[in-house]
C-alpha cells in the first residue's frame, strides 16, 4: 500500500528531498493555554489546562528551490522531533506526546515521498484567508506494519496546513481576540527565527495515527490553543550538562569510570566547565601524540602525564586519583 506523506497535495509530493550532511540543532520551546483537547479518553476537570511543546531543528538543511505552495520558506528535513505535554493547574500530566522524524524519502514518482518531514514558514501571509504569519512542522513516518503512516501537523498561526486537519475545512480558530500583527519572525536568514518573547498567537498540534476508510488521516487527537510565549533551549547534544556553545569537546566519553590505556579505574570520568571529560583529556592526548608518525614516543606523552595534575588543581578530581591515573600510564 503506497501513502504519500505530503498529503497536503501534488505540488508539494513533487518537491525533490534536499538533506544536510551535518546538523546545527535547536529547539524551539512553545507554552501556552489550551482552549481544546482531543483525545481517546476522559480528562478530570482540574481548572486551566497548559502546554509546553517542544520542536527540535536542524538549521542547517538549505531552503527549498522550487516554489512551496503553502510556504514562502519550505525545508525538507528541518525538524527532527517535536513533542509535547499538557498539565492542569496541579502540574498532574494530562497528555503527551512525542514524534521523531525520519528522514524524507522518495520511492516512488507518483506518490512522492514516503515518510519524511517539512517545514513552511510564511513571514507575509497578508492575503483574504491567511492573514498571519505562520510556521508549520509537518511529517511522517510509516507504520511497522508498513499499511499506514502516522503524521503530525504542529503549526503557530492560522497555517493553510491547518485544512488538513478537518477534512479542508475551516481550521481551528480561537475564541479570544489574538494580536494579528505580533511579529512572529526575528529572522529569516539563514534559517528563519522566531522572535522570543510572550506573545498571545493560535497554536495546534494535532496526531493522527490511523487513517480512514478512505484513506485519508484522522486526527482524532489534538492540542489547539493560545501560545503565550517563545524561547530557544541552549542544546546539549552529548548530555554532558554544558551547551553545545559551550562545549569544547562536541561529542564526549561519558562512561562513569574511567578507563585509561585498557584499565577500568576507580576514578570517576568528571567534566570539566568547557565540557571535556577526563577521558575526553586522555583522548586528545593520545591523538596528538598518534600525529608524531612512525618515530613518535610509545609511552606516556608529557601531555598525559600532565592531565591529572591539571584536572587535581582544578579541584575535580583528588590526589588518589592522580596516583590511579599515573600509575595506569606506567
Amino acid at each position: 500500500m503506497k501513502h504519500s506523506f505530503l498529503v497536503a497535495g501534488a505540488a508539494l509530493s513533487m518537491l525533490a528531498p534536499i538533506s544536510s550532511s551535518h546538523a546545527e540543532e535547536r529547539v524551539l520551546e512553545v507554552t501556552g493555554v489550551v482552549d481544546i483537547l482531543m483525545v481517546p479518553y476522559e480528562v478530570p476537570e482540574q481548572g486551566e489546562l497548559t502546554f509546553t511543546a517542544l520542536i527540535t531543528e536542524d538549521t542547517a538543511v538549505p531552503v527549498i528551490d522550487e516554489d512551496t505552495p503553502f510556504g514562502d520558506y519550505g525545508y525538507y528535513d528541518a525538524v527532527k522531533q517535536v513533542s509535547i505535554e499538557v498539565v492542569d493547574n496541579t502540574e498532574q500530566l494530562v497528555f503527551s506526546d512525542t514524534f521523531v522524524f525520519p528522514l524524507t524519502s522518495i520511492d516512488d514518482e507518483e506518490y512522492g515521498p514516503n515518510e519524511g518531514a517539512i517545514s513552511l514558514f510564511m513571514p507575509d501571509a497578508v492575503t483574504s484567508d491567511w492573514i498571519q504569519p505562520n510556521a508549520t512542522w509537518y511529517g511522517a513516518k510509516v507504520n511497522d506494519s508498513q499499511t499506514s503512516i502516522s503524521l503530525r501537523v504542529v503549526a503557530l498561526g492560522l497555517s493553510p496546513l491547518l485544512s488538513l486537519i478537518n477534512d479542508g475545512g475551516d481550521p481551528y480558530m480561537p475564541e479570544i481576540d489574538y494580536q494579528q500583527d505580533y511579529p512572529l519572525f526575528a529572522s529569516l536568514i539563514p534559517f528563519p527565527t522566531l522572535k522570543e518573547g510572550s506573545l498571545v498567537y493560535p497554536f495546534t498540534y494535532a496526531v493522527s495515527d490511523e487513517l480512514s476508510e478512505n484513506e485519508e488521516p484522522e486526527f482524532s487527537i489534538g492540542v489547539y490553543g493560545i501560545a503565550t510565549n517563545l524561547r530557544y533551549l541552549d542544546v546539549d547534544a552529548d548530555g554532558d550538562g554544558v551547551v553545545d556553545s559551550e562545549d569544547a569537546c562536541a561529542v564526549s566519553l561519558l562512561d562513569e569510570q574511567v578507563t585509561l590505556k585498557g584499565q577500568l579505574l576507580a576514578v570517576e570520568n568528571v567534566v570539566d566547565g568547557n565540557g571535556c571529560s577526563v577521558m575526553d583529556h586522555y583522548a586528545a592526548c593520545e591523538a596528538t601524540q598518534g600525529e608524531g608518525g612512525f618515530l613518535a614516543y610509545s609511552g606516556a606523552s608529557y601531555c598525559e602525564q600532565q592531565v591529572a595534575y591539571q584536572l587535581y588543581r582544578e579541584g575535580l578530581i583528588d590526589y588518589s586519583d592522580v596516583r590511579a591515573l599515573r600509575n595506569a600510564l606506567r
